[in-house]
């Protein structure tokens, strides 16, 4: 239960040493593995399946938990409305994979659906409490600034020399998927940049968004736009000529970015460049040569994606279709809906809708500052994407958004950037 001599250890954390300081540590390092999926990664090449690691983090974990009263320390987290709705949420979420497993549809997809749900809010409780009761949140952010800049490195590195990306032409580094890799990176680069020196922070982010291009993902070129604008509109609450200035700035620049990629003049400078070598047709029409940047095959995929997702959720408004019922058009030869929104309304309708709204809502209420804009991120990132809740990575970011909260807004630690 919170109190205020847990609140005042907070604020002046007391030094973490000896062997719960050696577990925080072995703690960051799993947090570290799985948002930069160098799990994964390990996995491809012959090493532990991806369930060991999880398993290994819930234990490794569960076992400081019981453990550190023996070492002077007490490893508890306030029960206050943000902590109490997390975990409220995560039961909803097991709820809602097991009542669709058990009354609509008990096959082999919907068992997988929700095996990886029970995973996944193992993980995000786990992580969350570990991150507020160890007092992890500053150190994590270091964290995330090194995998990002370590996403950047082997991007740049795989779209010369592909050898990881899963897509010839295609940055993706770690993530092997060039679109998980932009979203990713971005993710990284908000949640990481205020723990880079002051001076750094702007490279950082021109950084970051290097990585990002080579990925060719238009969605994650429209999140690099997004937390870079929030980078240089941070902080300004009160309206003022620098304010003004900034604003300016930021939309001009957010303007001609999206422009020069939209209407392919990226594409134009590239065109017969020393880079057009690396590129191929797929990244050439993503540049928009020879059309906008949003035409193409992919794009039009999309397109019949949401008449077809709208049309099946008519038919089923309310309960939809049953959870994972997306996959069976991958079964069918056919593609998933590319759309968190849409395939919730499909698969449970509009209490599957309410449910994933009631997460966003929630955790957005829950934080101020990066963890706002880490929750727009996520949001926005669910229009071009199916599987945010099965990725542990982005899993590991929600439990960050609300660790970060509570520690900025209820214990008010000075330690943690806002």
């Amino acid at each position: 239960m919170f109190n205020l001599k847990q609140r005042v250890a907070v604020q002046q954390p007391m030094p973490i040493k000896g062997v719960v300081a050696l577990f925080s540590f072995v703690i960051l390092v799993m947090l570290f593995l799985f948002i930069s999926y160098a799990y994964l990664y390990a996995y491809s090449l012959g090493g532990p399946a991806p369930v060991y690691h999880y398993v290994f983090f819930i234990c490794v974990s569960s076992f400081l938990l019981a453990v550190s009263p023996a070492f002077g320390y007490t490893l508890s987290i306030p029960n206050c409305a943000a902590v109490v709705f997390f975990y409220f949420w995560l039961l909803l979420y097991i709820l809602y994979a097991g009542i669709h497993f058990l009354f609509f549809s008990q096959s082999e997809f919907a068992l997988e659906f929700l095996i990886n749900a029970l995973q996944m809010i193992l993980i995000a409780g786990v992580a969350a409490y570990m991150l507020i009761a160890l007092n992890l949140v500053r150190a994590f952010m270091v964290v995330m600034a090194v995998a990002a800049i370590l996403a950047v490195f082997l991007n740049i590195v795989d779209f010369f020399w592909p050898y990881l990306s899963n897509v010839p032409g295609r940055a993706a580094g770690l993530y092997v998927n060039p679109n998980i890799s932009g979203k990713m990176l971005c993710f990284l680069m908000v949640a990481g940049v205020l723990v880079v020196p002051k001076k750094l922070q702007f490279s950082f982010v021109l950084i970051c968004g290097i990585g990002v291009i080579l990925t060719f993902s238009r969605g994650a070129w429209a999140l690099w736009i997004i937390g870079f604008a929030w980078f240089l509109l941070r902080d300004q609450g009160k309206l003022s000529f620098r304010m003004i200035y900034k604003s300016i700035f930021a939309i001009t620049v957010a303007l001609v970015v999206g422009a020069t990629l939209y209407f392919g003049i990226l594409g134009g400078f590239i065109e017969n460049s020393w880079i057009e070598p690396y590129l191929t047709s797929n990244t050439l029409q993503r540049l928009g040569i020879s059309a906008v940047t949003i035409s193409g095959e992919s794009a039009e995929i999309r397109e019949a994606l949401v008449y077809t997702s709208l049309q099946e959720w008519s038919e089923k408004p309310v309960f939809g279709h049953g959870a994972s019922y997306t996959a069976t058009w991958e079964d069918d030869g056919g593609v998933r809906s590319h759309n968190m929104y849409l395939m919730f309304l499909v698969e449970g309708g509009l209490i599957g809708f309410f449910v994933y709204m009631a997460l966003l809502v929630g955790l957005w209420l829950s934080t101020v500052g990066l963890g706002r804009a880490l929750v727009v991120l996520i949001a926005v990132s669910g229009l071009f994407t199916h599987n945010n809740l099965e990725q542990v990575s982005v899993i590991i970011m929600l439990a960050f958004v609300l660790s970060h909260g509570v520690h900025v807004k209820k214990y008010q630690n000075k330690l943690v950037p806002k």
